[in-house]
């Protein structure tokens, strides 16, 4: 038995010796040198013993602090001194002593090389510029890759990315085609739920889709669904819808068959995303489209203004992607939006965004300080509701933040129904007269 070999079982021996010799060896993977002390607490009186023949001082507390040089003096005045104190140690425990910094080092540097492996596999396409982008600026999906590499099978890992870069670079709206995520998933990997929400794979493959189309933020459901739509990809059909009223709907040049029914009869009607997929052009009357937030305003306003002929749309709080459809048909007819909401953060944020789509082809409608003074509620606006309030950028909606933020208060479509459907009438009496005149 060599020397070394005696020591490690010599060692091995002194039980009440093994925490405090564990202590020393984490602490040298933490500063990589001799330095530093163990706390030992709550000392069993073995390891007050074998702790006071070791150093050769008296341990009569429960805890103690002792410096690793001392531990390391009294090993150099055993008759084991002429062994390294670090190498009987990575005997003792049979490793090699590596520090926290050296693992980090590893760990970083097999990670880099695990993201450029799976990169150079997509050289020249659409996903390589999503990786390297996503890897360089550590957005678009990389903190989800950063978890996973750390608690997943790494070939696991690489398979979901590479399954998630072979979807960005077959996305369908690259042919003109529409295909529901099920049937999608199913083509790319052979399992109909690889890109659904809720999952690795299926978060990943939204953040690549956000490159793609520059959309960082996708955080809602009607957010994930305009995402998908611009993607080519459906997810849901039915459960996104908007009412309408009196809007021509055309598939390539002739009238919609069963919508044109509703509109014959003046009647409000309602279409899905579904329904969407076969129209080409929406029309509204006049070139004027009114949008309403609230279902309830716009069932009223259709009550009040029964026997009138006007166009009418209700995005029902969030703007649904159906609504947003049907309004870039209608702008792109050449149609104005005149667009009413809630006087709250929710509505003011839908209105702004908006603005922002159709600049100049949007007028806010009663969207005034006088409009919202009139009407408002004891309904304070929460904390949520002021943030909002407060990250709107629109000049024209300034002054109406700086009121609400003030008096904190909502307002609600429901108090302006009767004015909302006077507006709309005196529109259409104005525009029966300039019609009359023009023949």
């Amino acid at each position: 038995m060599s020397l070394k070999q005696e020591c490690i079982k010599y060692f091995k021996e002194k039980k009440g010796l093994h925490r405090l010799l564990r202590e020393v060896w984490e602490k040298l993977k933490v500063l990589g040198k001799i330095g530093g002390n163990v706390v030992l607490d709550c000392l069993t009186s073995d390891e007050k013993v074998a702790l006071g023949g070791f150093l050769r001082k008296s341990f009569d507390e429960g805890n103690c602090s002792i410096s690793i040089k001392s531990i390391a003096d009294a090993f150099y005045e055993t008759k084991f001194r002429s062994i390294d104190f670090i190498e009987f140690l990575e005997g003792y425990f049979q490793e090699k002593l590596v520090t926290n910094k050296e693992t980090r080092e590893k760990f970083y540097a097999q990670r880099e090389d695990f993201f450029n492996i799976i990169i150079e596999e997509f050289k020249n396409t659409d996903a390589f510029l999503w990786l390297t982008e996503m890897v360089s600026f550590k957005k678009f999906g990389y903190q989800a890759i950063v978890r996973q590499y750390s608690e997943a099978s790494r070939e696991a890992l690489k398979r979901d990315i590479e399954f998630v870069a072979l979807g960005i670079n077959s996305l369908p709206y690259k042919d003109g085609r529409f295909l529901r995520l099920g049937v999608f998933a199913t083509l790319i990997t052979k399992d109909p739920h690889f890109f659904d929400r809720g999952t690795f794979a299926g978060g990943l493959f939204l953040q690549g889709i956000g490159f793609i189309f520059d959309m960082e933020s996708h955080s809602n459901a009607e957010e994930v669904s305009e995402l998908y739509y611009l993607a080519g990809i459906v997810s849901d059909k039915i459960s996104s819808f908007t009412a309408i009223k009196g809007v021509r709907l055309f598939n390539k040049q002739e009238e919609h068959v069963a919508f044109k029914g509703f509109n014959d009869l003046n009647e409000d009607f309602v279409i899905t995303l579904s329904n969407l997929d076969t129209i080409r052009r929406a029309e509204a009357i006049d070139d004027k489209v009114f949008v309403v937030e609230n279902p309830n305003a716009f069932s009223a306003i259709c009550d009040i203004l029964k026997v009138e002929e006007f166009s009418l749309v209700c995005t029902n709080g969030q703007l649904r992607l159906a609504s947003q459809i049907l309004l870039d048909m209608l702008v792109c007819d050449g149609s104005i939006i005149y667009y009413s909401g809630d006087f709250d953060g929710g509505g003011l944020s839908i209105a702004e965004r908006l603005k922002n789509r159709y600049g100049e082809k949007l007028v806010f409608w009663r969207f005034g300080v006088y409009d919202y003074l009139e009407n408002i509620s004891d309904v304070d606006i929460n904390d949520i509701g002021i943030n909002k309030l407060k990250s709107i950028r629109s000049i024209e909606l300034k002054e109406l933040v700086q009121e609400m933020t003030l008096k904190k208060k909502a307002a609600f479509q429901e108090m302006m129904v009767d004015r909302l459907a006077l507006d709309i009438k005196n529109a259409c009496r104005h525009s029966s007269s300039g019609r009359a005149t023009d023949s």
